[in-house]
């Protein structure tokens, strides 16, 4: 009777840990696709750039929309609706934010890097989501122009692929896509 209330009682310590892992990177994909699509949403002269490793310009170029499908080490840099404190050096702007997935091989980690002065590149990219807690094993992100009459609204996609759990047994793997479109004109 002890042995099989201990493996019951195994197992139960087991769903609970895939549970756990599986709250936890719920949490995280949800917080950086909510937080890149609200972004997304107000941004304007979202570009494409492949730099590696990424940097992100002062300026961006006058064009509206650059679309693209991104690859690794590419990332999508957009003008925010974010301007810098009232009497900091570097004038009034709106501020470059950038979203990358970055690394050479699985997994790869979601970033993001948001200018903090006019005409500033001296910022670095910050993980977005915890690789500790999810894997990112693939990933898509791209721009349309999905607009063809002249107002470009552009369209946003992001994919990603993964798992939660370091052991094999306790993986739980995710495939989550979303679609963000501007609210204005660019």
């Amino acid at each position: 009777v002890a042995v099989i209330a201990i493996g019951a009682l195994l197992k139960v310590i087991s769903a609970n840990k895939k549970a756990q892992s599986i709250q936890s990177s719920v949490t995280n994909i949800n917080f950086a696709l909510e937080s890149m699509s609200r972004d997304l949403r107000t941004g304007t002269n979202i570009q494409c750039s492949n730099s590696v490793p990424p940097s992100l310009p002062g300026t961006l170029s006058s064009s509206n929309v650059s679309p693209c499908n991104i690859g690794y080490g590419s990332f999508i840099v957009f003008y925010s609706t974010r301007t810098p404190p009232n009497g900091s050096f570097g004038g009034t702007c709106n501020l470059i934010t950038a979203y990358a997935f970055t690394g050479s091989n699985p997994p790869y980690t979601l970033q993001k890097a948001e200018q903090q002065l006019c005409n500033d590149s001296g910022y670095s990219f910050s993980d977005l989501i915890s690789p500790t807690d999810m894997s990112i094993t693939n990933y898509q992100l791209g721009v349309l122009d999905s607009n063809p009459t002249g107002a470009q609204y552009p369209l946003t996609f992001i994919r990603l692929t993964g798992y939660a759990g370091a052991r094999e047994k306790e993986r739980t793997y995710v495939d989550v896509e979303t679609a963000v479109s501007a609210r204005s004109a660019q």
